[in-house]
């Protein structure tokens, strides 16, 4: 591990928390769900910051473990820093947009993705995927389809969560059953305990009605 050989690799630290909140979220190599992976994240972003205390990255990166973590006031802290620390870095202005969006702050969200669109080219696949939720939230059935269609499957299995949110907002259910099928296929934790991934990624602001929409789509089933 490359900050074991040198404790002083800032960027290193902060990445290494993203790391950890990824796996937490995603399983990626360890058990989903395993609080100790967000304990052992906010220490390495922390330590990131210790590192460089002018980093924009680190403190990006503090700002998704603490979201993850649900400590709103101080994660939206951490991105207004990043963001004042680096004002171009489409990047952070598009994460920040994208957890408003998520928090229910939707019209702000969106007004701050359409800024980051102006002032960059690339669009990373979790962009394409805030836009869609954003859409999706407001029942835009159009505007929900037109950007899951552009959230790439083979890096970002979540397009097909998108997919198939955006088929039962159009009442498609039979598209909406193959894309969280394949999903399933992709992720099989999400055939048996898909509340505890979505609740695990989202805020109740946007994972109850995700989770609304599956099962009224046939997709889960009620509580």
């Amino acid at each position: 591990m490359l900050t074991r050989r040198d404790p002083a690799f800032s960027l290193g630290f902060a990445y290494l928390g993203s790391v950890y909140m990824r796996q937490y979220q995603y399983g990626l190599g360890a058990e989903p769900g395993d609080a100790a992976l967000l304990d052992r994240a906010l220490r390495a972003v922390q330590r990131g910051i210790e590192l460089a205390p002018e980093s924009a990255r680190a403190y990006q990166m503090l700002f998704t473990v603490l979201f993850a973590r649900r400590d709103m006031a101080a994660a939206f802290a951490a991105g207004e820093r990043a963001m004042t620390l680096n004002g171009l870095d489409t990047t952070i202005l598009s994460d920040y947009g994208g957890r408003l969006v998520m928090t229910g702050e939707i019209k702000r969200g969106l007004e701050v993705l359409a800024r980051a669109a102006d002032e960059g080219t690339v669009r990373p696949s979790w962009y394409r995927f805030y836009l869609f939720l954003g859409h999706y939230l407001q029942n835009d059935a159009a505007g929900a389809s037109l950007h899951a269609a552009q959230v790439p499957l083979d890096s970002y299995p979540l397009g097909l969560l998108a997919r198939a949110l955006a088929a039962i907002l159009n009442g498609n259910t039979p598209q909406a059953r193959a894309a969280f099928e394949q999903l399933a296929a992709v992720r099989p934790a999400w055939r048996g305990r898909a509340r505890e991934e979505i609740l695990r990624i989202f805020p109740p602001a946007s994972a109850d009605r995700m989770l609304r929409d599956l099962v009224s789509g046939g997709l889960l089933a009620a509580e």
